[in-house]
């Protein structure tokens, strides 16, 4: 009887488990340095060059959220035309996860849809036809990257890079602490314009349109350099999330758990709450404040929610099996 307990408190917990649907955003915060972006705003790469830009657009593509321990959710068909001028900020799904890990994705556009015709696009599509052009012609495909401005001593100086071609279809790879709002795991993203001409000379004016030389280079760097986790706050429950409240081991042994979070989320006034399956409270303990860990123990087997508590209200929740 007891073993068959057990694995009726496993399928419940698979099932909460893959019913437990959250919502996905990925916001970009458009940045020149340490200032937020603007055009006509002038700047420097790590050269000393100065430029401005009055163009910055570029493609995103194959989307993979790295999730609870290392799994990994594809977003199929989902293509993102970023805009500096504009605000960033699109949904990319919802999605069985609980502990949102890690993030990759490639710029520029996918090689099975690089070399389709924009027209067969519907209107709005990212790959639909853009004005101004985001698109070089079938055998080359998409611009995946369009930086335009100018730049030298007196900024009078034209420069352009379009960056095309399947063989500089790179990835981008970070982990990442998502925060919370509006029900939503939020994952925010910090890049840094200067950072395309990481090494390029735009000193004297730069026209490079293509797959080689300074084109490529400046989409590898946009790839590679410009995007990091952002420190933004957005919200009242950006200060614990999901993947930075720990409990190990979980399955818990022996009705043994320590919970854990970082030295920086330490409140005042919190508490653990432990609720069963139905919501319903089983025990409660204080948090004292400074403290990062703390460890419980005699819990009886069972599935739990593990809830951070501050002023009555959960800050954060996390899903606990006790054997």
């Amino acid at each position: 009887m007891k073993q068959l307990n057990f694995i009726l408190l496993l399928l419940l917990c698979t099932f909460l488990a893959v019913n437990a649907q959250q919502t996905v955003q990925l916001n970009i915060h458009h940045k020149l340095g340490e200032a937020d972006f603007a055009f006509n705003t002038e700047a420097q790469n790590n050269l000393g060059n100065s430029f401005i830009l009055d163009r910055l657009e570029y493609y995103i593509s194959e989307i993979t959220l790295v999730h609870d321990g290392g799994q990994e959710i594809e977003i199929e068909d989902f293509w993102i035309l970023v805009d500096a001028s504009e605000e960033t900020s699109i949904e990319l799904g919802m999605f069985a996860l609980e502990n949102l890990e890690g993030i990759r994705f490639h710029i520029g556009v996918d090689p099975d849809h690089n070399h389709l015709d924009p027209a067969s696009f519907p209107m709005g599509h990212p790959l639909a036809p853009q004005a101004p052009s985001m698109h070089w012609g079938w055998a080359a495909g998409y611009r995946f990257l369009a930086m335009e401005g100018e730049s030298g001593s007196l900024l009078n100086q034209v420069f352009e890079i379009h960056g095309l071609g399947d063989a500089n279809y790179y990835e981008t790879n970070m982990e990442i602490s998502p925060s919370v709002e509006n029900d939503m795991l939020v994952v925010s993203l910090d890049a840094d314009y200067t950072k395309i001409l990481t090494n390029i000379n735009v000193g004297s004016g730069l026209i490079e349109h293509g797959e080689t030389g300074e084109a490529a280079n400046a989409v590898k760097n946009l790839a590679n350099v410009v995007f990091s986790p952002s420190n933004t706050s957005v919200g009242t429950d950006n200060r614990i999330t999901p993947s930075q409240l720990r409990l190990y081991p979980n399955p818990a042994v022996n009705g043994k758990v320590r919970v854990e979070i970082p030295s920086s989320l330490t409140s005042v006034n919190m508490k653990v709450v432990l609720t069963n399956a139905l919501g319903q409270q089983q025990h409660s303990f204080s948090w004292t404040k400074g403290d990062t860990q703390m460890e419980l123990e005699n819990l009886p087997s069972g599935l739990y929610w593990i809830n951070l508590m501050e002023a009555g209200e959960v800050i954060v929740s996390k899903q606990l099996l006790v054997k």
